[in-house]
């Protein structure tokens, strides 16, 4: 499966400005914040036409702004912000861009002074000419963006065993969706785990881009197991239906559900605990949804691409019980485990 992910490393001009001092007159004192284009990167060929445009700033700069202009030079409608720190700046275009296209990011920063990126859209949003009905695709969260948790999201990402796997079973103005999770450090379905059946049906109405609502999933984590709480998946359908890109997974993870992981590495593993270390890379616990305790940290991963897995996804009801599944022959909850070729 494709694993490969964007490298955001295309550092921009050094931009200079003046400051005056209290008397009104110019001083040596010079304003110098480097740029850096997080997404897209310059000269990049498949910037997702959904995402946004981003840049980080060596400092902060509350003057910085991005605007955005296609290939003739007209400029792209949307809002320029930047984050509390006024070091990260995203301008998020009012509607989807086009398939294919180039466009001209540029980031004003220092009072003024710019510097410009060209990129190009991939041919994803155009319109589908395949059925996504009874395909199976792997989402490998290893394989994305993490920008939340900020500063230790890459960290969380090195740790995943499994991959989420999204089976379509049928596709109109909505996408009826069946969930699992792949055995550890593989993408074949784990059929010992009870598939995802409860997930809503997801919205398709902007076909070919998706939306999958909120629904808990829990993965292993370093050999423990941790559930991603209220968690969404969105992206977008290759045009022949072989891969979805731009995916994008959020949802937020418990930090009581992290104290078994971290046993042995920190003294404490309370979850008050835990988000004061969390609190030190400037990630803020805040109520779970699930009860409102405020012991849960954001999770979002970007830039997700989900190659489709041959076969569809099986239906599995009860945990350890299934004809393939070799815990199935130990399980006396299990009725039909003599009757399994994996018993026998």
């Amino acid at each position: 499966m494709n694993k490969n992910h964007l490298t955001l490393l295309a550092a921009l001009a050094l931009v200079g400005c003046k400051d005056k001092g209290d008397s009104g007159d110019v001083t040596d004192t010079s304003c110098t914040v480097e740029t850096k284009a997080e997404y897209p990167i310059d000269g990049q060929p498949d910037a997702y036409y959904r995402a946004d445009v981003e840049f980080s700033l060596s400092e902060t700069d509350t003057s910085a702004s991005v605007s955005l202009a296609d290939s003739s030079g007209a400029a792209v409608s949307g809002t320029s912000s930047l984050n509390d720190d006024s070091d990260y700046v995203t301008f998020s275009p009012d509607a989807p861009l086009a398939p294919s296209t180039s466009y001209t990011a540029t980031i004003s920063s220092c009072d003024g002074e710019t510097a410009s990126i060209t990129f190009t859209t991939s041919a994803l949003g155009t319109a589908m000419t395949a059925d996504p009905a009874g395909k199976t695709y792997v989402v490998d969260l290893a394989g994305g963006r993490f920008v939340k948790p900020a500063g230790v999201g890459d960290l969380i990402g090195g740790l995943l065993e499994n991959a989420i796997l999204i089976g379509v079973v049928s596709a109109d103005t909505e996408l009826e969706i069946r969930g699992a999770i792949s055995t550890d450090e593989s993408t074949e379905q784990d059929t010992c785990t009870p598939s995802l059946d409860d997930f809503p049906n997801a919205d398709f109405s902007q076909a070919p881009y998706f939306e999958i609502p909120e629904g808990d999933v829990a993965i292993s984590v370093a050999g423990f197991t941790v559930e991603i709480n209220s968690m969404s998946i969105s992206g977008s359908f290759a045009a022949d239906a072989s891969y979805f890109g731009g995916g994008t997974v959020s949802g937020e993870l418990d930090a009581r559900d992290l104290g078994p992981l971290l046993k042995g590495q920190v003294d404490d593993t309370s979850p008050e605990y835990l988000c004061s270390l969390l609190a030190g890379f400037g990630v803020s616990c805040v109520p779970c949804v699930s009860d409102n305790e405020p012991y849960c940290a954001e999770l979002m991963v970007v830039d997700l691409i989900a190659d489709e897995q041959s076969g569809e996804l099986i239906e599995v009801e009860l945990e350890d019980c299934h004809e393939t599944c070799a815990a199935s022959c130990e399980n006396k909850e299990c009725a039909d485990a003599a009757t399994f070729p994996v018993c026998n």
